[in-house]
């Protein structure tokens, strides 16, 4: 798990790499009826939240790759405290209705597809765009306020833990 700030590109995409291999585990350890079982009533299923990491990371895509700025702060000013937030398991959280999953049975590989290609192509911007600037896209700037590629990219790693965390709790009252 990360506890530190992860600043150069090669930790970055380490850090994504393993968490995305983790990730992809733990939803291909649940078989197709475990994946939309919920844990509890009003509960996510295990699918819901891999539709959720898959809408974040698609909005997530759109502000890399959309406009961007100059960065006059610190390129990794906010990275401790998005780290603190999403690795905070004590805490629950309130996704915004953009990320909402929708309630329907999903299919396991279907899903999983979905998440490897949103996952590869957040690989690729790791490796090659320009970290330092400040994402200025009007979607995700109205929700989490503009943030640089490399936070964007800390959040991506700490969102994906704070949810496999959720996706073995899943699984532990399902089994």
């Amino acid at each position: 798990m990360i506890h530190q700030t992860v600043i150069s590109r090669k930790e970055l995409s380490s850090a994504f790499e393993a968490v995305t291999k983790e990730l992809l585990q733990v939803l291909i350890s649940f078989d197709q009826p475990q994946i939309n079982t919920a844990p509890f009533a009003g509960g996510w299923t295990a699918a819901q939240v891999g539709e959720h990491l898959f809408k974040s990371d698609s909005s997530i895509l759109n502000a890399l790759y959309g406009p961007v700025k100059e960065t006059h702060r610190a390129v990794d000013e906010y990275v401790d405290g998005i780290n603190s937030q999403f690795l905070d398991f004590s805490t629950k959280m309130k996704a915004p209705d953009l990320i909402i999953p929708a309630d329907m049975e999903h299919d396991k590989e279907t899903l999983i597809s979905a998440l490897k290609s949103t996952r590869l192509l957040l690989g690729k911007a790791i490796k090659s765009l320009d970290l330092s600037l400040t994402c200025t896209d009007p979607v995700l700037s109205a929700i989490a306020g503009e943030l640089t590629r490399l936070e964007y990219i800390n959040f991506v790693i700490s969102h994906t833990h704070r949810h496999i965390n959720q996706l073995k709790e899943i699984y532990n009252r399902i089994e």
